[in-house]
């Protein structure tokens, strides 16, 4: 009998591998009891009618091409490394794609790939450390983010001839890999795709390459690196050269004179950009002060050599130490003894202070340190900056600030409370990796996605995630246990773009979570297939007498309807969801926000139930909705 037809969102949970959550374990269950109850009498025609397993992988058959969804169930677990191989054809179908996370972190060593395969999902091969060769597909166009991230034996890939583009760190960490012969079908590298390559010393590009992402070869073995004219963009230096130990004179040669560099000096300032004179990529040299060449002048030796420190002058005093960098000054080497509070200061003898970077040499000097003021003029905090500090529990961010590094805060285990600006844009990979006592995280409205464990082991009542967050990568929130039950106190993870991008174990944990999202969004698509407590939110409702609200004096406290923020009468989702915005988008939902159904005096007063008189928190979104649930008795 036929199988009537099973929406490709179901499918999707039916992906098996070493790393695959009990929760899809048992939607697979689920889906196959469903589909034995349709007949042959369904209105729609099947779209694919069974699930094959040959040898070690399990494949769907559709109607015209089936798909490898990963280990079969005796290779799950499979301690001893074991070979795969992945055929044309599956009973005369042809077998054309592998689905995301289907073999990542398993112990899988040959692998044999059919030529049929036109594109491999993310995190196909993510972590399989055994592999040391792959052979692409004949047919593949496309590799996904992260396919073979983490396969650290991984030495030689043969590179097809049909290959189109290669993803976000596809090959990020595979330190034994040596040469990458880039075919001339290939148009796209995304960021990071072969960073942290670390034997990497040759590199071809095709005749075709028009994209390489900022940082796609960072962390490898080479000097130099030749850009083909067909490149008409880079976003970031596509090199980043990390042993400071020695620097050699390393170059970047870029063929198209009408090449748009992109990117701050922090970025090239390590580079000779070899290019004509009067080009895109001299203009965009002399302009952020970085040195450059004509390839002549390259080739007999005549050009800038580096000086012998980086930074040029060094100052210091009892505190800290700085250095000029593009803007201002960047402080450094910070000591602050006994004292609890540490503040960067907004300037310099009237130099603007624009960044703050490596600590760690002094970070014993700051084991008594429980605040962190950012001086607001600072817009970048440098990787590792604040790395372990061990006393620290409170962040505030300056007015200016628009980047947090990896590992800026990694491991600051009593970190309780950061407070972002409104201008902040980017928050690095494991900026607050371990930051375990971390409870109240309301992303700032600017930022656009999460990356690989920003929020890795903390412990959160409550994430906000603005409309702004549109892509939340791999791990980047894992919710860590910090109670006897841990399903007692869950955390409430609010999501408010219906269209948030949501990669495979994005948010996970050993602790209860709880969604909270609009009816049909993502996040909703996420929760089910991963086994999560999902609640809808409600649009918040407009007040109907708003300017009369917004006059209100004193009376407001006498007059207070505990919980009824958005002051219609009554208490419901749509209060919650507007503590929540206006804590995420001030601009738009704060007092005197641009948006109708901003909060006003009378809501601030109404909504402050959490230990009344101390202000709109997160936490008063959370009384409230316990209190809706029945958990909470009254709100007074």
């Amino acid at each position: 009998m036929k199988k009537a037809r099973i929406a490709a969102a179901t499918l999707s949970l039916l992906i098996a591998g070493k790393a695959c959550p009990v929760s899809l374990i048992t939607a697979d269950i689920t889906a196959a009891s469903a589909v034995e109850e349709l007949t042959e009498n369904s209105a729609e025609e099947p779209e694919y009618y069974e699930i094959a397993v040959q040898y070690s992988v399990k494949y769907a058959e559709y109607k015209d091409h089936a798909v490898a969804m990963g280990l079969s169930e005796e290779y799950v677990d499979m301690e001893e490394p074991f070979d795969i191989d992945i055929p044309d054809e599956i009973e005369g179908i042809p077998v054309t794609e592998i689905l995301p996370e289907a073999f990542s972190l398993s112990n899988v060593q040959n692998v044999k790939l059919g030529k049929n395969i036109k594109t491999i999902g993310d995190y196909a091969f993510n972590g399989c450390s055994y592999i040391t060769e792959i052979k692409l597909p004949a047919d593949l166009e496309r590799l996904g983010s992260s396919v073979f991230c983490e396969c650290r034996g991984l030495e030689k890939v043969t590179f097809n001839d049909k290959l189109v583009s290669i993803g976000r760190k596809a090959f990020m960490n595979c330190r034994a890999l040596t040469s990458a012969e880039l075919p001339d079908s290939l148009v796209k590298i995304d960021e990071n795709a072969f960073s942290g390559c670390q034997k990497l010393s040759k590199v071809r590009f095709g005749a075709n390459i028009a994209s390489i992402g900022a940082g796609a070869f960072n962390s490898i073995n080479m000097t130099y690196m030749e850009i083909p004219s067909s490149v008409s963009e880079l976003n970031g230096c596509p090199l980043l050269y990390t042993d400071y130990d020695e620097l050699p004179d390393m170059a970047i040669r870029i063929d198209n004179s009408d090449c748009v560099l992109g990117g701050d000096r922090s970025e090239w300032k390590e580079f000779i950009i070899i290019c004509d004179e009067g080009s895109a990529p001299a203009i965009f040299a002399e302009e952020k002060g970085i040195r450059h060449c004509t390839y002549e002048q390259y080739k007999n030796g005549k050009y800038d050599r580096r000086v012998e420190t980086e930074y040029g002058d060094v100052f210091s005093n009892n505190t800290m130490s700085w250095c000029m960098v593009e803007g201002g000054y960047e402080v450094f080497d910070i000591t602050m003894g006994d004292a609890e509070e540490l503040v960067i200061p907004d300037e310099i003898d009237g130099v603007p202070v624009v960044a703050v970077s490596n600590n760690l040499s002094s970070r014993e000097n700051n084991t008594k340190v429980k605040k962190i003021v950012i001086g607001k003029n600072v817009k970048t905090i440098w990787s590792a900056a604040f790395f372990e500090y061990p006393a620290l529990e409170e962040v505030v961010c300056g007015e200016k600030l628009e980047t947090i590094m990896s590992l800026a805060f990694y491991g600051c285990e009593k970190l309780q409370k950061v407070i972002f600006n409104e201008k902040l844009k980017t928050i690095e990979h494991m900026a607050f990796f371990n930051c375990t006592s971390l409870t109240d995280i309301n992303c700032p409205g600017s930022v656009t996605s999460l990356k690989q464990g920003t929020f890795y082991l903390c412990s959160p009542d409550f994430i906000i995630l603005p409309e702004s967050v549109k892509y939340v990568e791999q791990s980047a929130i894992n919710v860590s246990i910090d109670y006897e039950s841990s399903f007692s106190n869950p955390s409430v993870i609010v999501v408010l773009n219906p269209e948030c991008d949501f990669e495979p174990s994005s948010i996970s944990g050993s602790r209860g979570i709880w969604i909270l999202g609009y009816s049909g969004s993502t996040a909703e698509i996420y929760a089910k297939e991963n086994g999560l407590l999902f609640r809808v939110l409600e649009k918040p409702k407009e007040s109907n007498d708003m300017s009369e609200t917004e006059d209100m004096t004193d009376e407001t406290d006498t007059d207070r309807c505990a919980g009824d923020t958005n002051c219609d009468g009554t208490v419901d989702l749509s209060d919650v969801v507007l503590i929540l915005q206006a804590l995420a988008n001030s601009d738009k939902y704060w007092l005197e926000g641009t948006d109708p159904s901003h909060l006003t005096t009378q809501g601030l007063y109404n909504g402050d139930v959490c230990y009344y008189g101390s202000g709109i928190t997160a936490k008063d979104a959370l009384w409230i909705q316990n209190y809706l649930l029945g958990d909470t008795e009254s709100l007074n």
